[in-house]
């Protein structure tokens, strides 16, 4: 009888691990600050379960706005951009820099302008803008020479970038 009881016991073990396995929940949502869970929140969240959020009328979702449970951990991080986050000095570029003094910070639709060094091209636009935090796309200075081809009586200059 007792190899009987010690048999229902690991029995009952290898069903109850099983179950934990199978069945890993979540009975809480992550805090993503200004980003709300959409519709209502539950007591508890099964593996595989996607949580939706929102971010306030102002604001722009920066990645995904899904969460998922997987193993009991949530995967996915919603952020909300401010559109009056400011900015931080602009990027720099190869080869080139901005025309003014840079500031440490710089307000919401401020803009700068870029120029290159001499020998070298600007490709882009030379004005970038700083919204919501992140700055737009900066330009790239190429560098340039010329070719020269000597024929008898003309010279050619073409000119190529690299």
């Amino acid at each position: 009888s007792l190899f009987l009881y010690q048999g229902w016991s690991m029995l009952i073990n290898i069903i109850f691990i099983q179950f934990t396995v199978s069945f890993s929940v979540i009975s809480f949502l992550p805090d993503f600050g200004n980003a709300t869970p959409i519709g209502q929140q539950k007591a508890v969240y099964k593996s595989g379960e996607k949580v939706t959020y929102k971010c306030p009328t102002s604001h722009l979702v920066d990645g995904p706005n899904t969460v998922q449970c997987i193993n009991s951990q949530w995967i996915g991080k919603p952020r909300c951009k401010d559109p009056n986050e400011k900015c931080g000095p602009p990027p720099p570029i190869d080869n080139g820099d901005i025309t003014t003094f840079p500031k440490p910070e710089y307000d919401p639709g401020s803009s700068v302008e870029y120029q290159c060094q001499s020998l070298y091209v600007l490709e882009g636009n030379k004005i970038i803008t700083c919204s919501y935090g992140q700055w737009s796309k900066p330009p790239k200075c190429l560098g340039k020479y010329f070719n020269i081809h000597m024929d008898p009586g003309k010279i050619n200059v073409m000119r190529k970038m690299f």
